[in-house]
């Protein structure tokens, strides 16, 4: 329900233009409803898995990654009242949730950032 080509496939039906993720984002940016209403249920469908985690792990932060964190409050509001709904109080009250900074090469820069602090753990504390 939350995923890329799940949302493509709400939107997409009955739409003579091939939409991607991108475009989907652009459009709802742009106030077309029926892409606003596939991000906020999947930013809604998105705060139930994380108010799940926080039942369990309490996080002090939550980043949005991917593609999808580019709908910015389109999407983070949903995931931030989800968590409200479906946390236990306490959790949902500390838990920040923010877009990443890095979207495009994420997977790349973690893995470089944990090689790094494998090969130089006292420099990646400074980081």
């Amino acid at each position: 329900m939350a995923s890329g080509p799940a949302i493509l496939q709400l939107v997409g039906q009955g739409r003579e233009e091939a939409l991607t993720l991108g475009r989907v984002i652009e459009l709802a940016i742009d106030g077309d409803v029926r892409c606003r209403r596939a991000i906020s249920d999947a930013g809604l469908q998105i705060g139930v898995a994380v108010a799940g985690l926080c039942n369990l792990i309490n996080p002090e932060r939550v980043i949005v990654g991917g593609i999808l964190s580019r709908a910015g409050d389109l999407l983070l509001h949903p995931i931030r009242e989800s968590i409200r709904r479906h946390a236990v109080l306490a959790a949902a009250e500390r838990v920040v949730v923010v877009p990443a900074d890095f979207v495009e090469r994420a997977e790349l820069l973690g893995a470089l950032a944990l090689a790094f602090s494998a090969w130089n753990p006292a420099l990646a504390a400074r980081v």
